[in-house]
């Protein structure tokens, strides 16, 4: 059986992806292997594709520095590798959880990710930067007690040059959040209701997109018009969304299989919009047969960076074809 694999990261027209053990640099263009290199891992949990997703392991989020370094959040560890050495240059554990979901990069270099963890008690939640590559980090703005459960994730906005900050999970704790001054204040835009309970937020000149992230109640996707500050909903989909991306200017984001007595559809479905108007069920996956809360939620994850390829590559995880790479000309989908 071939390793398990999935897609990290796309910038300039290559691909970074995990197999295995191993980091791959490829061409985005035609899937040519580039290079590759030893990823800082010890025993071979991360051969065996039911142990990944047990254990929770594999590269979380990935952010390509330079040529040469690299950052990536993996199983409550934050690395800075030197692919040249082959060193491990950082490492990072110091917050709460084991797997924020996004590790974002801003235009200036700073990285930035926020905690994600069970958090009952709703105890504070930190956001974390580090403005030295990685060497470094520390909290730059911390959600007080009771204001929310766990940060979704942090995205860097490069129409506006703000960041942004998605939160849940009850009503109150719901919001899509904005900063300009690098987290000295921050201010909710909307929040205050499950369809604000998003995950990952797409950004274009004169809109923010982002799907529902609920359980308890029909799942949509929607925008935030920039100037006027409403949200329309653009689109039922079958289940909860936590992941998007941009080929081009053409959107995608992807619905989950979890738990729920509302969403019950057993299949994970590939949602695109050239537009941003209109919306199309592109191709789906099977949840496979292997209990969710152990072995995870049927997904469609996508690479981050910035994809002007045409190719839309994606990795199909705890469904059919799990944790293999898919590559599809975007323009033929629709």
């Amino acid at each position: 059986m071939a390793p398990p694999t999935r897609a990290l990261s796309i910038s300039d027209g290559s691909l970074y992806i995990q197999k295995g053990m191993k980091l791959i640099l490829i061409d985005a263009l035609d899937g040519k292997t580039i290079t590759s290199w030893r990823l800082p891992y010890t025993g071979l949990q991360h051969l065996n594709r039911w142990s990944i997703r047990l254990n929770r392991l594999g590269v979380q989020s990935f952010v390509p520095l330079t040529k040469d370094k690299v950052v990536l959040l993996e199983n409550h560890k934050i690395y800075k590798l030197d692919l040249a050495t082959g060193e491990v240059n950082a490492v990072f554990e110091d917050f709460q959880g084991t797997r924020p979901l996004f590790l974002s990069q801003s235009d200036n270099g700073n990285l930035y990710f926020g905690e994600y963890f069970n958090n009952p008690s709703r105890g504070p939640v930190n956001i974390f930067a580090s403005e030295d590559e990685g060497l470094t980090f520390k909290s730059v703005y911390t959600f007080p007690k009771d204001s929310i459960r766990h940060v979704h994730g942090v995205f860097f906005d490069r129409y506006s040059g703000d960041l942004w900050v998605t939160t849940g999970d009850d009503n109150s704790e719901s919001h899509i959040w904005r900063t300009a001054d690098e987290f000295r204040t921050v201010e909710s835009v909307v929040g205050g209701e499950q369809q604000y309970r998003a995950v990952q937020l797409l950004f274009t000149k004169e809109h923010i997109y982002f799907g529902s992230d609920t359980p308890l109640e029909q799942n949509n996707i929607s925008r935030l018009n920039r100037k006027t500050g409403q949200v329309e909903k653009l689109q039922q989909v079958q289940g909860t969304v936590f992941y998007g991306c941009k080929v081009g200017e053409t959107l995608f984001f992807s619905t989950v299989v979890e738990p729920g007595s509302i969403n019950k559809d057993k299949r994970v479905y590939l949602w695109g919009s050239r537009d941003g108007e209109e919306w199309h069920s592109i191709l789906s996956y099977q949840k496979d047969m292997l209990p969710l809360k152990l072995f995870q939620y049927g997904q469609i994850r996508f690479p981050s960076g910035i994809n002007k390829t045409g190719n839309l590559w994606f990795t199909p995880f705890s469904t059919s074809e799990d944790q293999t790479i898919k590559c599809i000309q975007a323009e033929s989908l629709f």
